[in-house]
């Protein structure tokens, strides 16, 4: 997915502009609440960057150690296939790397980039105080709004986001 918390998706712009608009903002009040959100998103991920950075690499160790195949036919086997698989994930380097990445992403302020890697769930709270709501009503708005037929604009916006299931073969 383009964020990494999924409830992130609400804020991207073209969903978030769509939901503004299916709350019958004009196109200029809702660019301005974007334009808010951005400014909120990218000094908090700044201010937090550190913080970001050591969740981010601690997610990366985990997905790299449920990749280790332990083979080995006695302990002393099985332990020299841990310490080489476990001396192959360098923990500065995957810091370091994110940071200087998301470092770039909020000077450059590539928005749906830091939302790439910016783990905070507390930013539909945000969007939904932009847009003059609690983030629970508008999560049940939201939800309204995608059962029905009024808002294709949400629809197709959160489309062009996810992935297209595809059945297995």
């Amino acid at each position: 997915m383009p964020v990494s918390e999924v409830e992130n998706l609400l804020v991207l712009p073209e969903v978030f502009l769509a939901i503004a608009k299916a709350l019958k903002f004009t196109d200029q009040d809702a660019q301005q609440k974007l334009a808010n959100l951005r400014t909120f998103v990218l000094t908090a991920a700044n201010r937090d960057i550190d913080a970001v950075c050591f969740r981010y690499t601690k997610r990366r160790v985990d997905a790299e150690m449920k990749k280790i195949g332990l083979t080995g036919t006695d302990a002393a086997s099985l332990e020299a296939a841990f310490v080489a698989a476990t001396a192959s994930v360098n923990v500065q380097t995957i810091f370091a790397d994110v940071k200087s990445v998301l470092s770039a992403a909020i000077a450059a302020q590539e928005f749906e980039k830091v939302l790439l890697y910016y783990d905070n769930k507390g930013l539909l709270a945000e969007a939904g105080r932009q847009l003059g709501y609690q983030q629970k009503a508008l999560e049940e708005y939201i939800g309204r709004e995608l059962r029905s037929d009024e808002s294709p604009a949400l629809c197709d916006a959160l489309k062009s986001y996810l992935p297209t299931p595809t059945p297995r073969p």
